[in-house]
């Protein structure tokens, strides 16, 4: 059998992709178009399959190996949650350069429905998703052409239906974890309209607690408005800071002050605030005017959006929460409360619209 199959990309031959079939079933690899660069599959469900794949590409055996789907059936057979705000995912970017990490019994798995007519249909005739790697060794520049990939990388079969079409900027790759979505890799699509499509089919909006380090008022009030709204409600809370770096615990005082109403703050890892935070939240709540001034200047589109956490209630001279790092764990709890005190007026407001 000749190890190179020059393939229609509209059309695909039966008799090719049958022929890519029979390979993968037999434990090979093969590789393929898609539609950002070039990829090598593998059939997982053969024994030993995957770890061939995994050698030929020069991987660590604990990096895990994305899926490659013909529909969207395919990924939510394979997932152990399936929500509205992943079928609008699915709906708006698939057949498309989207990766999708979801929870499966093999671990957090990346799932993707190329915009490919050769990957689409392979996967279909194979019945289940496939293994699916870029066609290149781990750290090296992705292929786009089937030359490329095939001087890069090992392989039993190639399909080779002619050049990426585009350049060969890989998919986009997050990660769903029930309501919440997380950037892993940004690529084709941006991760802004990503995460708005996906809170969109969960009906969710989310507020932002702005501070300044992120480690102390800010992760409080994020931690409290979630305690104070309940699951049910429709929001979603994050913190961020404005000369904040990131993966900073929040502090131990603030940990032990929520500690107290038996809250959890030991996860926390601060976060600077950044557009992409800000465009994608219905509402950004700040400590002090300091804050939100700031906001207002780096983001003056958003000023409809932007409240200081002390306007929420019937003060006519709304003040900062001051900042309680440095103090004493006594210090911390009245920052705590005031923060509390404040979020109540909050959360009326928001459920009396």
């Amino acid at each position: 059998m000749d190890p190179i199959l020059t393939i229609n990309l509209q059309h695909p031959e039966t008799k090719l992709l049958e022929q890519a079939r029979r390979v993968l079933a037999e434990g090979g690899l093969v590789i393929l178009p898609t539609e950002t660069v070039y990829g090598i599959a593998c059939d997982p469900t053969i024994p030993g399959a995957l770890d061939k794949l995994i050698t030929s590409k020069g991987r660590a055996d604990n990096k895990p190996i994305a899926r490659l789907a013909a529909n969207t059936e395919q990924v939510a057979a394979g997932a152990k949650e399936w929500s509205d705000g992943l079928q609008a995912l699915a709906a708006t970017y698939w057949p498309g350069p989207l990766t999708i990490v979801l929870e499966t019994d093999e671990g957090w798995t990346g799932f993707r429905i190329p915009d490919h007519p050769v990957a689409l249909q392979l996967a279909e005739r194979c019945g289940h998703a496939l293994a699916l790697t870029s066609a290149n060794q781990s750290g090296d520049p992705d292929t786009k052409t089937a030359a490329e990939a095939m001087a890069a990388i090992a392989a039993d079969l190639v399909l080779d239906s002619g050049p990426s079409a585009t350049e060969a900027i890989p998919s986009t790759v997050v990660k769903v974890d029930k309501n919440t979505i997380e950037c892993l890799r940004e690529g084709r699509i941006p991760f802004m309209e990503i995460a708005q499509i996906f809170k969109r089919g969960l009906n969710m909006k989310s507020v932002l607690f702005v501070c300044t380090g992120n480690t102390c008022r800010s992760p409080m009030a994020e931690v409290l408005f979630r305690h104070r709204i309940g699951s049910g409600a429709g929001w979603n809370a994050a913190s961020a800071g404005i000369y904040a770096g990131a993966g900073s615990p929040a502090s131990g005082h603030a940990i032990e002050a929520l500690h107290e109403l038996e809250l959890d703050l030991h996860d926390h890892q601060s976060q600077p605030l950044s557009a992409e935070l800000v465009n994608t939240s219905e509402l950004i709540v700040t400590m002090t005017a300091g804050h939100r001034f700031h906001i207002l200047q780096n983001f003056p589109e958003v000023g409809n959006r932007v409240f200081l956490l002390k306007s929420f209630g019937t003060s006519k001279v709304p003040s900062d929460i001051s900042d309680p790092f440095g103090g004493s764990l006594d210090v911390y709890r009245k920052t705590r409360d005031e923060i509390d005190r404040a979020l109540s007026d909050l959360v009326l407001s928001i459920r009396a619209k």
